[in-house]
């Protein structure tokens, strides 16, 4: 994947998180993931604006759920020496941008980064 490409996305979903748009979905995974990382919501949310194109895995994919629209970027990252997936969207509702946060939980598989 080219630099530049993931370099864009994460400064636009950056860009929404600092403006107050951001949403991680409460799914059981995502709950368990955080007590099992030992982290809470803010602090997900700070592993995620730290992210960089070193941490991307893959994307843009199309998200196949019925009425979804948009691609989904899937990164990785270490926190508290568990590997951590991290699944994140830019959606447009009403006119507004989310940036919304599919999956943070420790990875189910081994993930081998871009770089």
């Amino acid at each position: 994947m080219n630099e530049h490409i993931v370099n864009e996305f994460l400064a636009e979903f950056k860009e929404i998180i600092l403006s107050g748009n951001f949403y991680l979905i409460p799914r059981e995974k995502n709950i368990e993931g955080l007590i099992n990382l030992g982290i809470n919501r803010q602090q997900a949310k700070k592993e995620i604006l730290d992210l960089t194109y070193e941490n991307y895995y893959q994307g843009p994919v199309i998200d196949e759920y019925v009425n979804y629209k948009g691609d989904l970027w899937i990164f990785g990252k270490d926190i508290n020496n568990i590997q951590t997936y991290i699944k994140l969207k830019i959606e447009i509702k009403a006119g507004k941008k989310i940036a919304k946060c599919i999956s943070f939980h420790p990875a189910d598989f081994t993930m081998k980064f871009s770089i």
